[in-house]
């Protein structure tokens, strides 16, 4: 069973040393927001895909792809007809 390899775990510290390089942010020592670093994580393994898969990668979806979001807002009026509309960031 590899999850109780050792040679097959990677610690937190090493994960984020390793996914950030190559970045002059994540390669600090300092506090990161961690926002910006799962969207280097994903642009990272975007890359890796293409690298990976080059034109077999049109075939199916791409990795990242499954943590794409959108926002919607919602605005509804105080007084009165209490119109409401919505609006896709």
């Amino acid at each position: 069973d590899d999850e109780d390899d050792p040679r097959c775990l990677v610690s937190p510290g090493m994960f984020r040393v390793l996914i950030g390089k190559n970045h002059p942010e994540f390669s600090s020592g300092r506090q990161q927001d961690a926002g910006e670093f799962l969207q280097h994580f994903l642009e990272q393994l975007s890359r890796a895909e293409r690298t990976a898969l080059g034109s077999r990668l049109e075939e199916g979806s791409p990795f990242a792809s499954l943590f794409e979001f959108s926002v919607e807002e919602r605005l509804e009026e105080a007084g009165g007809a209490k119109r409401v509309k919505y609006s896709r960031q």
